[in-house]
């Protein structure tokens, strides 16, 4: 399964990452960038300007 999470803001240890995206395939986190990626037959997300963050 591929999931893409856009369009929110990031927290990462290190910083916030504003208007950045998010992918995950077969449940693992694949790219963390700002801006979109392009991520072929993936469900995508909207985060609508919100706070992207995950916990390991």
């Amino acid at each position: 399964m591929k999931l893409k999470i856009t369009n929110g803001t990031i927290i990462t240890p290190y910083r916030y990452i504003r208007n950045g995206t998010v992918l995950i395939e077969n449940g693992k986190i694949t790219a963390v960038q700002q801006g979109d990626i392009d991520f072929p037959d993936a469900q995508i997300i909207d985060a609508a300007g919100n706070y992207i963050s995950w916990f390991y």
